[in-house]
């Protein structure tokens, strides 16, 4: 095989002209981005507006029948209970939302049907705390 000789200018030619051929290689080639889903209402974006909606909810009609009930008994009975049982329904309603959102983030493409049990453990621990946040204030 013999070695071509090539002056400077032919060279430099040569050398651009491979680089514009590897750029347009490299763009006919090139992966177009995945292109995202961009409705705003996906799985997840359902998951977390009925999640948080359920719960505002539960949490609101808590509030309503403690405060009404409270203004007619003159001393509620559950507010006699020792201050352990509070902290251990805080523990309880803590579990409940931490392991619902993990579960609803870990199934993020799920539809709302398959998640609605989530979204309602949620909604329970939250209305466990508020039950027990009321009864921790009126010890």
């Amino acid at each position: 095989m013999k070695c071509q000789k090539y002056s400077a200018g032919q060279l430099d030619q040569r050398t651009k002209s491979a680089i514009n051929h590897r750029k347009r290689n490299i763009s006919e080639h090139a992966q177009e981005p995945p292109v995202r889903d961009r409705r705003f209402l996906t799985n997840i974006n359902k998951t977390i507006i009925f999640t948080t909606t359920i719960s505002i909810l539960s949490i609101i009609g808590t509030l309503v029948v403690q405060l009404r009930g409270q203004n007619n008994l003159e001393k509620g009975c559950s507010y006699l209970d020792p201050i352990l049982i509070d902290v251990m329904a805080f523990l309880v309603a803590l579990f409940l939302v931490i392991e619902g959102i993990h579960s609803i983030f870990k199934n993020k493409e799920e539809p709302l049907k398959n998640q609605i049990t989530r979204s309602v453990r949620i909604a329970i621990g939250l209305t466990i705390f508020a039950i027990h946040i009321l009864q921790f204030i009126h010890k």
